[in-house]
């Protein structure tokens, strides 16, 4: 449940985003697609697909079985995609401070250039920058071919100075997507006027707390004219129609695919510029929208832990540009994504079934949940879902001792909600599946060698993640032995597992991935093998690689990776950096 609550955000003349002062919060909350959402059939785009570690387990033991739910779209050809794709909005937000200068900025302008060729006319785009000042120098605008044109000369006049007010940028890029978003999604009109200099925000509860004020006699004098107004105008009827309708009927994700797109190349030292405010902020902007935010980390000064955090709030992706030659593979690879989005607010929920109850979630994914709640079960949300791609949500569940054996009970129940925008009229959707086991005296000679190698590997990929942080913490210790020990602990688990997996016949799906976090094991043990090398770039590989395996999409450089191992790369990714690297080598 989310609440709405209206923050005032004034511009200075210099374009900076500002938080002056919210205004109250209405008694409103919108119901989540969980709870609104009714079983319907899918067009099989999307499905929903149960596993389980164990199919039975002896009725006098208590043990352990790890549950897995696996949400796959359909892969869709070029044509195709065209054809049923809906419109984008894409804000790309860009630091042009003054360690920008030179190649760096060149080569992102020509980037700009190259993501706005490839949208359409009904497709937006905008460009904000900021270095000491923020500035949206292209408004969100239909990407016609007048606009393209006027675009080109507007990206290729930015130039880099000053410092890096990054919270500055991030609000102004998030705010040009929430505008219309937000008029929506809110349940009564907006209680302050539009002018030049001022924006109005809803849902961004924390928002007003990680901010200073100026002129707040001004600002005050707003805030209490849109108390008044709330307290005049939100009554009991509107608020139970609003809170009737399911969220995504507000959020305008089912007409348009958002998202906005933040490159940096160092730290944030103007503005915001603490890390954990800075994240909650965002997030509490985010919250409840279908709006998704990617980050880029431009060279090695930037901070990888605020980029990744925010990426995660938005539930998009953190990418390491280490140098020039990675910038237009990069941005391709997130275009190639958000151009094949298949379904929004997925939102995926693993209910055990009495008596049996969650002992932990396995994966890093952020739940919803509470772990007092975890015994009616664990709601992760997934955002956006993109063609071709399967995205994997493991819990633990406790098995506990039954006094009598008994042929097959419930062991969980999964489901399943999302708004299919491929649909001619986008719908929420709901898919379901049951989970049974056995409880018998005793187990058979099939049942005890049952296994089940999908899970088995997307297990080793979560233990892999944790053994990639646990080697990152250790280096940031200065124990790199360490944090060598610790990475090839797993990557003797990866050999063993790529065996097994070739002898059971396996997917090649599940080989790829098991060759992918072998590479990437292998790359960062290099990444330690010294402080100097650590801190020159291995670190910040470690925490993009970490949150690529732990969201199951992203991408690794040609030199690290080669692209037919590139597991989170699906058709429409490849077929993205395919047209960058034409563009850049005719360019």
């Amino acid at each position: 449940m989310s609440s709405f609550t209206n923050f005032i955000f004034r511009r200075t003349p210099e374009g900076d985003a500002m938080i002056v002062d919210p205004a109250p919060t209405p008694a409103t909350a919108v119901a989540t697609p969980v709870a609104e959402a009714t079983a319907v059939p899918t067009n099989g785009m999307v499905s929903l697909e149960g596993s389980q570690q164990r199919v039975a387990a002896e009725a006098g033991t208590e043990t352990k079985c790890v549950v897995g739910a696996k949400v796959r779209a359909e892969e869709l050809d070029e044509t195709e995609n065209e054809s049923t794709r809906k419109p984008l909005d894409l804000v790309v937000v860009l630091d042009t401070s003054g360690s920008m200068s030179g190649s760096k900025l060149r080569m992102c302008q020509e980037t700009c250039a190259f993501l706005l060729s490839e949208l359409r006319a009904e497709d937006r785009f905008a460009v904000v920058e900021y270095n000491t000042v923020v500035r949206t120098r292209l408004p969100l605008s239909h990407a016609d071919d007048a606009f393209k044109q006027a675009a080109r000369s507007t990206i290729d006049d930015m130039r880099a100075t000053g410092s890096t007010n990054l919270s500055g940028g991030l609000f102004q890029g998030l705010s040009l997507v929430m505008r219309e978003d937000e008029r929506k999604r809110s349940p009564v009109p907006a209680p302050v006027e539009e002018d030049d200099d001022m924006v109005v925000f809803s849902n961004v509860s924390n928002v007003a707390n990680v901010a200073n004020v100026s002129n707040p006699s001004r600002a005050q004098k707003k805030a209490r004219k849109a108390r008044s107004w709330f307290a005049r105008n939100s009554n009991g009827a509107d608020e139970k129609e609003h809170a009737a309708k399911p969220a995504a009927a507000y959020d305008g994700g089912a007409d348009r695919v958002r998202s906005v797109l933040l490159l940096t190349d160092g730290q944030a030292n103007n503005g915001i510029t603490d890390p954990q405010q800075l994240s909650r902020a965002c997030s509490s902007m985010i919250d409840g929208t279908s709006i998704s935010l990617f980050t880029f980390g431009y060279g090695e000064d930037h901070n990888a832990d605020l980029l990744r955090s925010l990426a995660e709030s938005g539930r998009g992706n953190y990418y390491f540009v280490a140098n020039n030659d990675e910038v237009a593979d990069a941005f391709a690879d997130c275009l190639g994504g958000l151009l094949t989005v298949v379904a929004q607010n997925v939102t995926l929920r693993i209910a055990p079934q009495a008596p049996y109850t969650v002992s932990r979630v396995v994966s890093r994914r952020k739940v919803r949940e509470a772990s007092g709640e975890q015994s009616t079960g664990v709601t992760c949300e997934l955002g956006d879902l993109y063609a071709g791609e399967s995205l994997d949500f493991l819990v633990e569940l406790t098995v506990p001792a039954r006094d009598a054996p008994v042929d097959s009970e419930p062991l969980a129940a999964l489901s399943l909600d999302f708004v299919n925008i491929r649909a001619r009229d986008a719908s929420l959707e709901r898919l379901d599946e049951a989970l049974t086991i056995a409880r018998p005296a005793e187990l058979s000679a099939e049942q005890s060698a049952y296994e089940c190698v999908d899970l088995e590997a997307q297990l080793l990929r979560e233990e892999t993640v944790a053994a990639m942080e646990e080697a990152t913490r250790l280096a940031d210790a200065h124990d790199l032995a360490a944090a060598r020990q610790e990475l090839e602990r797993v990557r003797q688990q990866t050999t063993v597992m790529s065996a097994k997996l070739c002898e059971a016949g396996a997917a090649q799906e599940q080989i790829d991935l098991i060759c992918h976090l072998q590479n990437d094991v292998a790359t960062l043990s290099e990444g330690v093998a010294s402080e100097s090398v650590y801190h020159k770039g291995g670190r910040l590989r470690a925490k993009n690689m970490q949150m690529n395996h732990m969201q199951q999409r992203g991408w690794s450089p040609a030199s690290e990776m080669e692209e037919e191992v590139q597991t989170y790369s699906k058709a429409g990714k490849s077929r993205m950096k395919a047209k960058s690297k034409a563009w850049f080598s005719s360019a």
